[in-house]
């Protein structure tokens, strides 16, 4: 939390587009890379794309004129060539930007340029942040302009609308000359309403609206506790409105398991003109208990000691590594005769009967370094046929040379017999594969539910996995990972093994055991800041259909990074920025119902 005074005015929340009136002293939510800033109603204000030097062709051929509208504002730009003193001499220029609003239109007018100076030849792309709606119509000079569907590089003469970040871009031709853009909206006389009540997290309900309600904790504000009330004893402590301001989550006491709860609502307003009011609306909902839990296995965490680890390299077995806090794996520069390596782990399940409750198992690494180049690499898992020794030296290059049978097969006789034949030591095909890139300290997975349930059949065919690449590659980049000697409990090897909850079971599992998020929920991008490559991950407590995109800080659509339906649970994509400028970035994962937001800072 921060605290951050306002003064007089209405304000609007740069990143988030939430609105607070001042003078006052409002409480923000911020995480370590934030900078809490706010931008006053009406403020126009230019800028142009990160460039490499003043004049780097890839950021003069638009100006982006970023208007924040709810109350009228201007400003002035001066420009000169950035590199001499000609600007003493009346080589310079300026330009005023006024913002007008209107009881059902936003506008900017675009005075004549005046001075002696010319800038190149480019574009402006006026963007109108955080609209309420959508504009019926866009007027460039008197004339409608046809709305593209596209929502960046669209073409001059036309208009886009963003519904994910609410914001409109007009282009247009700078020409030097005036200019006048209108944006007209249709009256809003109809009241919002609440879609659905959800409750999945004991102390957590979220509300959905219709559509864009009034934040801030004020009259008709819909953060203002005051509006809402939960039956059953239930009290509500604080309200936040979701990115999107469509949705609030409300923060309360304790609800009992399979209770039914009445909420009321009343007194909250859209974000019209009009300011429509919300009728009083009574919803019922239920608490439900999740009905699945997560059992974890990580070496010497809640007394599990049987998890081994190492990394056998194909024509050298003297590079091999048990007794270590880390094992490789990946084929060096795509060679195959040439120190290829090869992660093992094995996880003792001697004493675990799930019986018929297991529904999902994950094997979970994190990474500790990549080697030899910063490579994405595709990692399959595949099934142990051979049982091995892991020893107990720190052998091979980091170490003692390993003895004979002590770090490598029992079978392969330290060299004679080529162990990593598939149909031999491994299964041909791998159970599953995961795409590994250069994020240190992001935890990669790979689902072996099949592979589980064969070892729970079988308990003496569990010899574990092996990680290697499916196929040859021509790329360096070697993935180091955490081993089960790590002092760090935390980084080691994770087995996952998700389970029904049988009827007659407590429903509130060991708060140990359990992993129980109950909400869409965007985590910290990792690293940030970040160099070329960053991951982003997500859970999501239902099957959704999701968009992930890239942002820049002006609102221009960078990069989709997905689009696909995915199953309920956690899920990552890596987003690579290497042709990206150094800058700060906005992150955006949408659902139907949800919106979440995170900022990384790209550096170079």
């Amino acid at each position: 939390k921060a605290a951050v005074y306002l003064p007089a005015g209405e304000w609007i929340d740069y990143w988030q587009g939430g609105r607070h009136s001042g003078p006052g002293n409002i409480s923000v939510n911020v995480a370590r890379e934030d900078i809490p800033v706010f931008v006053k109603a009406g403020a126009v204000i230019p800028q142009a794309p990160v460039g490499a030097y003043v004049d780097d062709p890839a950021a003069i051929d638009k100006l982006l004129i970023v208007c924040f509208p709810g109350a009228d504002g201007d400003c002035e730009l001066y420009e000169d060539d950035g590199l001499t003193y000609a600007y003493e001499n009346g080589a310079f220029c300026t330009t005023t930007f006024q913002q007008r609003r209107y009881e059902d239109a936003a506008a900017l007018e675009i005075a004549p340029r005046q001075g002696g100076f010319s800038p190149p030849v480019r574009d402006y792309l006026a963007v109108f942040k955080f609209l309420r709606q959508e504009p019926d119509s866009v007027l460039l000079d008197g004339a409608s302009l046809h709305r593209s569907d596209l929502k960046e590089d669209i073409a001059s003469g036309t208009w886009s609308f963003d519904q994910a970040m609410r914001q409109c871009t007009i282009r247009l031709p700078d020409d030097g000359g005036g200019h006048s853009i209108l944006l007209h909206f249709s009256p809003d006389l109809i009241a919002p309403q609440v879609d659905t009540v959800s409750c999945t997290v004991d102390t957590v309900v979220w509300v959905y609206f219709s559509e864009p309600v009034l934040p801030g904790g004020g009259e008709g504000g819909a953060e203002n506790i005051d509006h809402y009330r939960i039956s059953g004893g239930v009290e509500i402590y604080g309200t936040t409105l979701g990115a999107d301001q469509t949705s609030a989550r409300l923060r309360t006491s304790a609800h009992e398991t399979e209770r039914t709860y009445s909420l009321t609502i009343a007194h909250i307003y859209d974000q019209s003109t009009n300011q429509n009011v919300l009728p009083t609306t009574t919803r019922t909902y239920t608490y439900s208990a999740p009905k699945t839990y997560v059992q974890i296995f990580q070496h010497g965490v809640d007394g599990y000691a049987g998890c081994q680890d190492t990394h056998i390299a194909e024509n050298f077995p003297d590079h091999n590594m048990g007794g270590y806090a880390y094992f490789e794996a990946c084929r060096y520069a795509g060679n195959l005769d040439f120190d290829d390596k090869y992660g093992l782990v094995r996880f003792d399940l001697s004493g675990f009967d799930p019986a018929d409750s297991l529904v999902g198992a994950q094997i979970e690494l994190t990474l500790a370094e990549t080697r030899n180049g910063a490579s994405a690499k595709t990692l399959g898992c595949y099934r142990v046929l051979k049982s091995w020794e892991e020893g107990d030296n720190n052998a091979g290059i980091d170490g003692a040379p390993a003895g004979i049978g002590e770090v490598t097969w029992n079978s392969a006789m330290h060299q004679f017999i080529a162990w990593q034949q598939p149909g031999g030591d491994i299964d041909p095909s791998p159970v599953s594969q995961a795409l590994v890139g250069a994020s240190v300290g992001v935890g990669y997975s790979w689902e072996i539910l099949p592979l589980l349930k064969f070892w729970l059949g079988r308990p003496d065919s569990n010899f574990g996995v092996l990680f290697r690449e499916p196929q040859v590659s021509n790329t360096n980049g070697t993935k180091v990972f955490y081993a089960h000697e790590h002092p760090q409990a935390a980084t080691r090897p994770r087995l996952l093994l998700t389970l029904k909850k049988r009827s007659t079971e407590v429903a509130q599992q060991p708060e140990k055991l359990t992993v129980q998020p109950g909400e869409f929920i965007l985590n910290p991008v990792h690293p940030n800041p970040f160099n070329a490559t960053t991951t982003v991950s997500f859970y999501l407590a239902q099957e959704a259909r999701v968009l992930l995109d890239i942002y820049s800080v002006n609102g221009q659509l960078i990069e989709r990074l997905m689009d696909e339906k995915k199953p309920a649970g956690r899920h990552r994509a890596e987003w690579r920025a290497d042709n990206r400028p150094s800058g700060l970035y906005l992150i955006l994962l949408k659902s139907d119902r949800y919106s979440r937001t995170q900022k990384c800072l790209l550096l170079k």
